[in-house]
């Protein structure tokens, strides 16, 4: 049958079923009428005539449930009983449900908090164009020590590498006073070159990017321009002052725009000196890269290491024993200590769901052997153990989705307190943090793990629940002593896997805080009790140098 036949059938089955019923009923009564007419005209009595129709119809009940166990959507209505009846069933046993749902809840609540902070930190592609091309390069010291790139050496790879597509540097943060805008602030700045808005991909949202040729312009970012500056669109070809020089505004970067780090608050075009081109010493950039296409990074990485042995021959000075390295951006953003963090609590959140599924089986399993009557009933009424299994874990999809829907909600709140005891503005590489969400990604894997969920808790009992002896539970005497010895095994095995995950987790979280407590306690060389920090940025056109400045 088409498609569309099918569809309005599919509508006009579930939605019109007192109408489907009548019909039914017509169609059935009428059929059973045209055969007690043909037996009649045979010779036989009108009351032998029917009774003869009905034989062969086999009873009418029995007919319209043959028919609607064949036609489209008897899946779906079916599905529909179940779920009624489980409801029921369940708002029966109101603490066992209550208690159901928070252990599951608690388990999808954990998982699901943990698949955003994966999604946020290890899969989320970045806010730029083809993030996949973009590449990280770092030097190594003779010592192996990784270090930052010098301007000489950041201008020779711009002009000898050809692996590269376009290549940018620019420098994570620096602070600069910032005056002739009301109030005078301090403010965290980014130098970068003015080619970095291109070579990610991103356009501002007003105004302009650098030119080639820019010295004394900024950008603002998306933030700053709504806190200090009210979004007041005429800031666009405004003078600002920072550390008393000046800075033209030439354009607002986009809202989801945070190179290098969420900190910056504006960015300059970051301008080399002839002494700066010389300089292959003072190591004071980061550079960014974007491959060419049909270029790899091993490719790229390999081209790299000829350049710098190539240098280390001609400034054998600062360069010997340099080697540079080709990574993915993403891995500059993400940094090594939140990977290992991220992973470290992937591991807690599996053992917690498994302890999770382990008491919620072993609920279920309690709750199969109150059943056994009711279950034998309809055993013997008819119903195959494919049928009671598949009403069982109906039941356990509704305890896993009222799970979902508390574990969302946990979920909720507990990502947003992480975020916010996470300082977005610091010197380390925690910004994927500030992009976690329950978002459409999170909401789809919670679903269909809610789903996946309640079939893996509901399952092994309902199998186990199903698998009676008719006759000895009619007769109320329960399980056979098979039964109950390999029920009362698989149950020991339950608390024991129970006892031991949780001893793994409390072994885990006291030696996370003993580690706690060991560097909080840790000698400092000084006593840090009632001491503050505080910074007075001095500006950099003042004459506020040597005795001047320890005067002020």
């Amino acid at each position: 049958m088409p498609l569309a036949p099918r569809l309005c059938s599919l509508w006009r089955n579930l939605l019109r079923k007192a109408r489907v019923e009548r019909d039914l009923d017509e169609e059935v009564r009428s059929y059973v009428e045209s055969l007690a007419e043909e037996n009649e005209k045979s010779g036989m009595s009108a009351k032998e005539a029917r009774r003869q129709a009905m034989i062969e119809t086999g009873g009418t009940e029995q007919v319209k449930e043959r028919v609607r166990e064949v036609r489209i959507g008897a899946f779906f209505e079916t599905l529909l009983k179940d779920a009624r009846y489980g409801l029921r069933q369940l708002r029966r046993s109101p603490g066992f449900t209550a208690v159901a749902v928070i252990t599951l809840g608690l388990g999808i609540g954990a998982t699901t908090a943990m698949f955003s902070l994966i999604d946020a930190v290890l899969l989320q592609g970045m806010p730029y164009q083809n993030p996949h091309r973009l590449v990280a390069i770092t030097t190594r010291n003779a010592q192996g020590e990784e270090e930052s790139v010098a301007p000489g050496d950041c201008n020779d790879w711009k002009a000898h590498i050809k692996a590269f597509k376009s290549l940018a540097a620019y420098k994570s943060w620096e602070f600069r006073a910032l005056t002739g805008a009301g109030e005078p602030d301090e403010v965290w700045v980014s130098p970068v070159s003015t080619n970095a808005f291109q070579l990610l991909g991103v356009n501002v949202a007003a105004g302009r990017a650098f030119a080639p040729n820019d010295t004394q312009t900024l950008i603002l970012s998306h933030e700053y321009w709504r806190s200090h500056f009210a979004a007041d669109p005429k800031i666009l070809g405004k003078t600002l002052s920072l550390d008393g020089k000046p800075y033209t505004v030439i354009g607002i970067a986009p809202a989801n725009f945070q190179f290098p780090d969420p900190n910056t608050l504006m960015w300059t075009p970051l301008t080399f000196t002839a002494a700066d081109v010389a300089n292959h010493e003072q190591q004071s950039l980061n550079v960014l890269a974007r491959l060419k296409d049909g270029v790899s990074q091993d490719q790229a990485q390999a081209e790299m290491h000829v350049i710098a042995r190539q240098l280390a021959l001609e400034y054998p000075k600062t360069n010997a024993g340099r080697k540079a390295f080709v990574k993915p951006y993403k891995d500059r953003e993400v940094g090594s200590v939140l990977r290992s963090a991220v992973f470290a609590l992937l591991g807690a959140v599996i053992l917690v769901f498994a302890i999770v599924c382990a008491n919620t089986i072993s609920m279920l399993l309690a709750r199969g052997s109150s059943r056994q009557a009711e279950l034998a009933i309809r055993a013997a009424l008819g119903a195959g153990r494919s049928r009671l299994i598949r009403q069982m874990i109906s039941e356990s999809l509704l305890l896993a989705a009222a799970g979902s829907l508390t574990g969302l909600a946990l979920a909720k709140w507990g990502l947003s307190f992480i975020v916010s005891t996470v300082p977005k503005f610091n010197l380390i590489e925690t910004q994927a943090v500030h992009r976690i969400a329950i978002n459409l990604p999170t909401l789809s894997f919670t679903v269909a793990f809610a789903f996946l969920t309640g079939i893996v808790v509901g399952l092994l009992p309902a199998w186990r629940a199903t698998g009676l002896d008719v006759n000895g539970s009619l007769k109320q005497s329960g399980w056979t002593s098979s039964s109950r010895a390999g029920r009362s095994l698989f149950e020991r095995g339950l608390v024991i896997s129970e006892v031991a995950l949780a001893l793994v987790l409390l072994v885990s979280a006291g030696l996370m805080i003993q580690t706690f407590m060991d560097l909080e306690s840790s000698p400092t060389g000084f006593k840090p009790d009632h001491l503050l920090t505080v910074r007075v940025p001095l500006l950099n056109y003042s004459s506020a140098k040597g005795k001047p400045s320890a005067a002020f």
